[in-house]
Parts: structure tokens; sequence; C-alpha cells
């Protein structure tokens, strides 16, 4: 499933620009969607990467507006997308991470290096290692652990002899939930460092600030 997922994946970005452009949006609200770099209405250095997001759940409330090209592209990232969810993210809250804006990143990498975290003022190689997965905590997990949890920078290095693709599934809160604090982790001697605010309010300003900030 895997093997499938990764060359799904590269079959889709190997297809014509004029197939491709049929999903092409940067309006990041809407949920299936091909673009490129980060914010192109806002940035002023662009990003080198092109990506395609489809929101996968409720699978069936959303697997008709992904692409149909290649013809096996539903069936298969569908069921990646099922089986992904059976890994239980919940159980791997303690894990550090790096700066998404959402809670959890389950993410699957190719053979070629690229993905870098920034540990101790050093930028350090995250080297693929075959058939697994890297989890990431993101930014609503340092709101809710109030500081306890550093949602980590990360970057990723251009390869200048392969191409290389990465496959992340986000867990987000939905647009309406009140992230903050937990309330068993703030006290006399730890005070609240963030207040309360709906996830769709800090998408919107992640979004507008862009990756290089």
């Amino acid at each position: 499933m895997i093997k499938d997922m990764s060359s799904i994946a590269r079959e889709f970005f190997k297809l014509p620009e004029s197939e491709r452009l049929k999903m092409y949006s940067d309006d990041p609200s809407k949920t299936t969607r091909l673009s490129t770099s980060f914010n192109v209405r806002t940035e002023k250095l662009s990003n080198w990467r092109d990506f395609l997001r489809l929101r996968c759940y409720p699978l069936e409330d959303y697997v008709q507006e992904w692409p149909n090209n290649p013809p096996s592209f539903r069936e298969q990232v569908g069921e990646y997308c099922t089986s992904v969810r059976g890994l239980k993210p919940e159980l791997t809250y303690g894990l550090p991470g790096h700066t998404d804006c959402n809670l959890i990143t389950v993410l699957l990498q190719d053979d070629v290096p690229g993905l870098q975290v920034l540990r101790n003022g050093k930028w350090v190689a995250v080297n693929p290692i075959p058939n697994t997965f890297i989890v990431n905590i993101g930014d609503m997990m340092q709101v809710i652990s109030n500081d306890k949890y550093k949602s980590v920078l990360h970057r990723a290095v251009v390869n200048c002899n392969s191409e290389r693709i990465s496959i992340p599934t986000f867990y987000c809160p939905s647009p309406d939930a009140v992230i903050g604090p937990a309330k068993d982790l703030i006290s006399h001697d730890q005070p609240a460092m963030y207040r309360n605010f709906t996830y769709a309010e800090y998408f919107e300003k992640f979004w507008n600030r862009g990756l290089a900030n």
C-alpha cells in the first residue's frame, strides 16, 4: 500500500501540465486543490515545490472531488487515507515535531533525502527509512500543552539529482473548534501562555504570514 501510494503520487505529478492544472487553485479554503509554493498571493520569495492537497475525512464527502487521472488515483489514495487513520496518532502526542499549523502530521516520504529539522540551532537531516512514517506534533499541540511540547522548525532541501515525493496526512481540528491551553496545565506557577482562539482564526493568520515567518 505504501509503495502504491508513493507510485500514484509520482504518476499524478508526471501528468501533462494541462491535466494537472484542472485542479489548480490558490484559495486555501478549497478542500481539493493543486498549488505551488505556499501562498503565492503574499510571498515575495517562492518555495520550490508543487503540492496537491486533499480533504479526506469523511472520505465519502470528498472523494468525488479528487482527480480521476491517473485512473486508480481515487481508489489507491482512498485506501491509503483510510489505512493511515489506523495508526492511532493519539498515541504519539509526546513526540517532538515541526511547525505545521495542525495538531499532528503523519508523514510518508520516498527514499530521497531532503527533510531537515532545526535542533539546537542546527539543521539536522531526517533520512528516510523504507516503509516507515514520521509523526510530528504541530502548533495546536504546543498551544494545548501550554508550551510543554514545542513545535520544531522544519524544511525540505532540494535534491539536485532526484525529484522527491512526500505525502503528509494532517490531523486538524474543525474550523470552529476553540483551541487553548489545557486547564490541567495552567497554575499559579505556570500561567496560560496563549489565549483561546478558533482553529479557523489561527489558520487564516498562519496562511497569511507565509512559511518564511
